[in-house]
C-alpha cells in the first residue's frame, strides 16, 4: 500500500511517547509499504538534523513549522484564555497549519494514495475535506477530550481549571465528528475503544496498543544499582508533572523514611518549575537522555505515580521489557492487560504505593522475578509489529472497502450507458 502519514511532531528521533508510537508504527508499517509522511515542527526544533534523520526511514518526509508549537509560557497561557472565546478548541487552533492544509490538498488531488493516516484528531483540522476514493483513519493515541476532563478535575489553579473545562466540551465536539467522519479509528486501550464506540457506534475501529521494540529494549546484563528508582517521561507533560507532585507530597517521604539509601532519578524533560523547587532529599533532576534504553536498564524499579491519564502509558511497557519491575496506580496501568503481584504492582494510595516501593527494593529476587515476567507479557503481546499488524488489518480492509465500491459504481455506469 501507499500510505500518507499526516503527525503534529517529528517521529525521528523518538525522545517521548508520541514521537515513539509514530516511529514505531511507520517503521514496522514501512517494512511492507511505501510510506511518506507530512509533520509539522516546533520552530526550536534542530529541525535540519531531524529531516535528514527522518529521511532515513521515510525518504519522502515534508516538515512544516508550526508557531504556535514555540509559543513561550506566558504568551501560550494568554493565547489559550483567548480561546475561550472561539467556538474552537485550543487544540485545533494550534494544530490548523495553513501550509501544511495546501500541500495536502495539492498532494491528495495529484497522486494515488491508496491511504491516509492523520495522527491524533486534532490534526484531522488540516484536512479541509476527505479525499475521494481514498480511506482515512486516525490514530488516537488517547481520547484526549477525555484526558482534559480528567485534568480538569484534579487541577488546583483555578485559571486551567476554567481552561480546561471549557476545552475539552468543544474538543469533544471535534474529535466526535472526526470519528464519525473518518472510515477508521485506532486506539491504544479498551477504555478509549469503548469511548469511540459510544460517540461514533458506526465506527470501524482497531485495538492496537502501544508496543515497543524488542530488539532495541533489550534486558541489560548484571544486576541493577540498588535502592535505585526511575521516573521517565515527559515530565513537562501535564499528567506527568501531576505524577510528580503527587510522588514528591505524599509518596516519596514515606519511602525515605522506611529507606533512607534510596535514590530516585526523574528522567526525561524538565518539569514545570514549581516541581523542580520542591527538591526533595535524594532526587536527581537528569532531564533528557540520548540512551533511555541504559537509563532504564540501572533502575532497581520503574514507577508511574499517574491520577490522570488515557491511552496506554509507554513508560510501564518500555521498563517491563526492559525487565524491570514497576509500581504504577491502576490509571498509570490503564490499558495495558496486566495482573496485579504477577506482571507488576499496583497501588493508588500514598501508603500502599510506598509499600509497594519499599517491597520490590527490599527482595531483589522477587524483583528480578517480576520483571522477567513483565518481559514475556510485553513478548506476548506489546511489540510494535504486532501493534502495527492490528493497524494494517484495519487499512488493508477499508483499500478493499473502497475498492469494491469503486468496482460496484464502474458497474452501474455501464448498465446506464
Amino acid at each position: 500500500m501507499k500510505l500518507l502519514f499526516v503527525t503534529p511532531y517529528v517521529p525521528n528521533p523518538p525522545t517521548f511517547g508520541g514521537q515513539r508510537r509514530i516511529h514505531g508504527l511507520m517503521r514496522a508499517l514501512s517494512k511492507r509499504h511505501a510510506l511518506s509522511l507530512l509533520a509539522l515542527h516546533n520552530p526550536i526544533d534542530p529541525i535540519d538534523e531531524w529531516r535528514e534523520r527522518t529521511r532515513g526511514f521515510y525518504p519522502d518526509t515534508e516538515l512544516f513549522v508550526q508557531p504556535a508549537f514555540g509559543l513561550q509560557a506566558r504568551a501560550k497561557r494568554t493565547a489559550q484564555l483567548r480561546s475561550l472565546f472561539d467556538v474552537r478548541s485550543w487544540d485545533a487552533i494550534s494544530h490548523r497549519n495553513e501550509a501544511l492544509v495546501s500541500r495536502l490538498r495539492e498532494r491528495l488531488t495529484r497522486e494515488m494514495w491508496d491511504a491516509v493516516v492523520v495522527e491524533f484528531a486534532q490534526m484531522a483540522v488540516n484536512l479541509t475535506e476527505l479525499p475521494h476514493g481514498v480511506p482515512c483513519v486516525v490514530d488516537e493515541h488517547n481520547v484526549e477530550y477525555d484526558l482534559q476532563r480528567r485534568s480538569a478535575t484534579s487541577s488546583a489553579n483555578p485559571l486551567r481549571r476554567t481552561f480546561l473545562e471549557a476545552n475539552w466540551r468543544k474538543l469533544r465536539r471535534e474529535e466526535t465528528a472526526v470519528w464519525r467522519s473518518f472510515d477508521g479509528v485506532s486506539v491504544t486501550s479498551p477504555r478509549d475503544l469503548s469511548i469511540v464506540q459510544i460517540h461514533a457506534p458506526r465506527a470501524r475501529c482497531v485495538l492496537s496498543p502501544n508496543g515497543v521494540d524488542l530488539d532495541e529494549f533489550t534486558p541489560p546484563p548484571g544486576a541493577p544499582a540498588p535502592d535505585t528508582v526511575i521516573f521517565f517521561g515527559a515530565h513537562n507533560y501535564f499528567p506527568n508533572a501531576d505524577g510528580l507532585r503527587f510522588l514528591f507530597a505524599e509518596i516519596w517521604p514515606l519511602v525515605l523514611a522506611a529507606r533512607p539509601s534510596v535514590q530516585l532519578r526523574i528522567v526525561g524533560p524538565t518539569p514545570p518549575a514549581d516541581i523542580v523547587a520542591m527538591q526533595p532529599p535524594n532526587v536527581t533532576f537528569v532531564g533528557y537522555v540520548t540512551d533511555i534504553v541504559a537509563e532504564v536498564g540501572r533502575a532497581a524499579i520503574a514507577i508511574a505515580p499517574l491520577r490522570i491519564g488515557g491511552g496506554t502509558r509507554l513508560k510501564i511497557v518500555e521498563a517491563m521489557a526492559l525487565a524491570r519491575p514497576v509500581v504504577a496506580t491502576s490509571i498509570g496501568a490503564e490499558g495495558i492487560e496486566v495482573q496485579h503481584d504477577r506482571d507488576l504492582l499496583l497501588a493508588d494510595a500514598p501508603r500502599d504505593f510506598a509499600d509497594a516501593m519499599l517491597r520490590l527494593l527490599a527482595q531483589p529476587s522477587e524483583a528480578a522475578a517480576m520483571g522477567l515476567r513483565g518481559r514475556r507479557l510485553v513478548e506476548k503481546a506489546y511489540s510494535w509489529d504486532s501493534s502495527a499488524a492490528r493497524l494494517e488489518h484495519l487499512l488493508e480492509e477499508l483499500v478493499e472497502w473502497r475498492r469494491t465500491i469503486r468496482a460496484g459504481a464502474g458497474q452501474v455506469d455501464q448498465a446506464v450507458r
